[in-house]
């Protein structure tokens, strides 16, 4: 159950990154900048529940 609970953790954080990488690829909007801001959050709170 645990290794369920971390491949899906690990599953989302390579999503995060792919996700944050096209963001900042395309000009800056101010929704594209709040969008990067909240998926680095995100992505944050995932490293640091391990």
């Amino acid at each position: 159950m645990a290794d369920t609970r971390k491949h899906e953790r690990e599953k989302r954080k390579g999503e995060l990154r792919r996700e944050i990488a096209l963001l900042k690829s395309r000009p800056a909007t101010r929704g594209r900048i709040e969008m990067i801001m909240l998926l680095e959050q995100e992505q944050m709170d995932l490293i640091s529940k391990g």
